[in-house]
């Protein structure tokens, strides 16, 4: 049932990827990869920022399964906050993230027109942070 439901959120997110013509993001809290690794199969001209706490064996694995895409792909195991030089202010179309805090961290990485996402999906346009929207209640 879990990975049906993660399954679901994958093909959504893919499709919201397709539909805004998003070409950079970011996914915070990597766990196992399958989600970061599904989103870069599905969307060929996406380029992903991959965060997270992973042990070494899975960081390994997932180091070795990110080489089919080529620079699309950047890996960094650690903490969402110890990982901002990785990508440029106002420089992602998404951020996609398990924790909103995070979120907040990376939101100066965010374009003006660029999605904040947490899972399970909640979803916040940058303006929304402007006014004060992105607490979730």
């Amino acid at each position: 049932m879990a990975f049906e439901e993660e399954d679901r959120r994958i093909a959504a997110l893919a499709r919201l990827a397709s539909e805004q013509g998003w070409s950079t993001g970011a996914y915070l809290g990597l766990r196992t990869g399958r989600v970061f690794l599904a989103l870069l199969e599905a969307c060929p001209d996406l380029s992903l920022i991959g965060v997270g706490l992973v042990e070494r064996e899975d960081f390994e694995r997932l180091n070795q399964a990110v080489v089919q895409f080529g620079a699309r792909a950047t890996l960094f195991n650690g903490r969402a906050n110890e990982a901002l030089g990785i990508a440029g202010d106002a420089s992602l179309d998404f951020v996609l993230a398990r924790d909103v805090q995070n979120i907040a961290t990376w939101r100066s990485k965010l374009k003006p027109d660029g999605f904040a996402i947490a899972l399970p999906p909640v979803i916040w346009r940058e303006a929304d942070f402007e006014q004060g929207k992105w607490h979730h209640q």
